[in-house]
């Protein structure tokens, strides 16, 4: 999976520009956000921290790979549910290139196919860039395709964690990735997780990201790992510490700060000011409720957040449902209300209106789970 620390409500779909651009009405609730996972969980990578490899114990008789009428009806449902001319839509994991251009270009065939006159999907991949060469570059730039490509940091960084199933470092392969879609003019977003390995690198880690890798729009989301054995601890050294990653995104301001206000875009900065300007925050993780942002998996299924792809958070399927009634399910609405269900140490706290309590997925201390 690489997108291993939120997800897409989960992670976020690659977001270019700032986001003063993309501001909305508190209180009113968002287009649905489609992240649809052709190939399901299945990943050619096994990072240490990934929460969704196990997710294919859910699919014990299913070949993982999304067919082509459940591809047309979640492809129907996104223009259906979306009242906007750009109908936002994210290729997803487990790791979507996996599925191979065939599948990518009969999908977007069937797009241009169904899509109304006057509307466009503006299509975003999450991908750990692995697979990328000359001929998905090229596609990628021809369809505009805007790319999150996920990588923590300098090699030492990077490889630490995000191995291959053999165990071996891909940054070298990630990093080809970057140079092919600069090669290209394919645009792309870095997608970094922090956690022990990076957590006091901050300043170098965003200095890489900018100099080296040449990302002008990073995403830095930290890792919260929870612990299966003790419910509502963490994982202990893959998990980041909260001091840590305070410490980590101050330098990364100071970073920006210093020169780079108006040519690079940090989307924690992002976030943040869109709080302190009274905006409604792009991303799901800092809204006061969630529940816009659903998951269609490869069968079809329709489930909550890409970190409650469970049986009890199960919507639908599209072709039997459409997704905007999923989303406006009372179980939904439930769901994405219960983020404002905070403890009294939050609720009491000044700059509650900037991360609203964060995604609940990581409302978990050290010793235990935040209570009041």
């Amino acid at each position: 999976m690489d997108s291993p620390s939120i997800g897409p409500g989960g992670a976020p779909a690659p977001v270019r520009g700032p986001l003063r651009a993309q501001r909305g009405s508190r209180g009113v609730r968002p287009a649905p956000h489609v992240m649809a996972k052709p190939a399901g969980p299945t990943c050619n990578m096994e990072c240490t921290y990934c929460f969704y490899l196990d997710k294919q114990a859910l699919f014990p008789r299913s070949s993982l790979r999304m067919t082509p009428e459940v591809v047309r009806a979640v492809l129907q449902d996104a223009i259906d549910a979306s009242p906007d001319t750009a109908i936002q839509f994210c290729w997803q994991g487990g790791e979507p290139t996996l599925r191979g251009l065939d599948f990518y270009r009969e999908a977007f065939a069937v797009a241009r196919r169904i899509v109304p006159p006057g509307r466009h999907f503006a299509w975003s991949m999450q991908t750990n860039g692995v697979l990328i060469d000359e001929r998905w570059a090229e596609f990628l730039a021809r369809h505009d395709v805007l790319v999150g490509l996920s990588i923590d940091g300098p090699r030492d960084v990077h490889d630490r964690w995000r191995v291959d199933r053999g165990g071996r470092g891909t940054w070298a392969k990630v990093m080809r990735a970057a140079r092919l879609l600069h090669e290209h003019g394919v645009r792309f977003n870095t997608f970094t997780t922090v956690h022990p390995a990076n957590q006091h690198r901050g300043a170098e880690v965003y200095r890489f990201l900018r100099d080296e890798v040449g990302s002008d729009f990073h995403q830095y989301i930290p890792i919260v790992v929870p612990d299966p054995a003790r419910p509502g601890h963490v994982v202990r050294g893959l998990s980041v510490d909260p001091g840590a990653w305070g410490e980590f995104q101050v330098d990364v301001f100071s970073q920006w700060l210093h020169r780079d206000v108006g040519q690079v875009f940090v989307m924690n900065v992002e976030w943040a000011l869109a709080a302190w300007c009274g905006d409604e925050p792009a991303s799901c993780m800092f809204r006061e409720h969630c529940g816009d942002a659903v998951v269609v998996e490869h069968d079809g299924s329709v489930y909550s957040c890409d970190h409650f792809v469970d049986p009890a958070h199960r919507l639908g399927r599209v072709g039997d449902d459409s997704l905007a009634a999923m989303v406006a399910d009372p179980r939904q609405r439930t769901f994405g209300d219960a983020k404002a269900d905070l403890p009294a140490r939050c609720r009491e706290c000044p700059v509650l209106f900037a991360c609203h309590g964060e995604c609940p997925k990581n409302r978990l201390m050290g010793g235990g789970p935040v209570d009041g």
